[in-house]
């Protein structure tokens, strides 16, 4: 199942206004990245006060 990060991640990769530019590789992997990074913020302060703490391990095993 993806989660909301994924399915945003792959809506926006998937116009395509990106074949016009150059460096679209270079673009859609940076667009991608803060996309994640953008959705982990999101998470950590929606859900903050139902955590004492977090590890990078749980973050990563729930595909965060």
């Amino acid at each position: 199942m993806l989660s909301d990060w994924e399915k945003c991640r792959d809506l926006i990769l998937s116009i395509k206004v990106w074949d016009f530019l150059p460096n679209k590789e270079a673009i859609l992997e940076m667009l991608a990245k803060r996309i994640q990074e953008d959705g982990l913020q999101t998470y950590l302060y929606t859900y903050n006060n139902y955590y004492e703490s977090l590890s990078l391990d749980h973050l990563a095993r729930y595909g965060y």
